[in-house]
């Protein structure tokens, strides 16, 4: 790794340190002012904004740290990864909101089960495209993830009344009713197909949305 690069990395991880301290007296001071037992109901609502608040910004300042040691290509290891134990992990950790949603999730794969990529990226590029087909939503809707030699496609139904926008992979573009997303998630994934010289595409339908990534 270059220089220049190293020092770039090292500010955005210094810059983010700085963050979390300011961050985490502010969650603090929130959560001991919970446990007052003279709180109204509209201090409630106050506070429960605020640390809602404070949990995006941690993940904004991730996803920040993430973009920028892409940008400066730390991650460069190749590996065989297991693509369905890998969609399989993910979709545990989504267990509630689409329990909560009540979709239905399917699976499938192709001749081969494995794909040589860097097991980080992949892994934080899927969990991008399953959690963006969890948030956006419907009750009883649909998911299907299906992987073959060629690509990886996540299909979901969607709000026909909400439409997603069609500046997806812009930063910071996200759908107006769900004011907890950053708008990040299919921008890492646009710099990961980037890093990773694949290519990403997207198809919305009359009820379905479909992200394709072509290997």
């Amino acid at each position: 790794m270059g220089k220049n690069k190293k020092n770039a990395i090292d500010y955005a991880q210094n810059l983010s340190h700085e963050l979390l301290t300011p961050l985490a007296v502010i969650r603090n001071n929130a959560e001991l002012l919970l446990q007052s037992p003279n709180l109204q109901k509209d201090d409630l609502k106050y506070l429960d904004d605020i640390l809602k608040n404070v949990r995006r910004m941690n993940n904004l300042n991730k996803s920040l740290i993430l973009l920028s040691k892409i940008d400066n290509e730390v991650y460069e290891d190749l590996e065989s990864i297991n693509f369905m134990e890998l969609v399989h992990d993910i979709l545990d950790n989504f267990q509630k909101p689409i329990a909560s949603k009540k979709l239905n999730v399917t699976v499938g794969s192709g001749k081969t089960d494995r794909i040589i990529s860097n097991k980080n990226l992949m892994e934080i590029l899927l969990q991008n495209l399953i959690k963006n087909a969890v948030i956006h939503n419907i009750n009883n809707g649909e998911i299907h993830i299906e992987f073959n030699q060629n690509a990886i496609r996540v299909t979901n139904s969607y709000d026909v009344n909400n439409p997603p926008p069609k500046n997806h992979y812009k930063r910071f573009t996200s759908s107006k009713s769900k004011q907890g997303s950053l708008g990040l998630g299919l921008s890492i994934v646009k710099r990961i197909c980037e890093y990773l010289n694949i290519q990403q595409s997207h198809t919305i339908t009359e009820n379905k949305y479909l992200a394709e990534i072509k290997l």
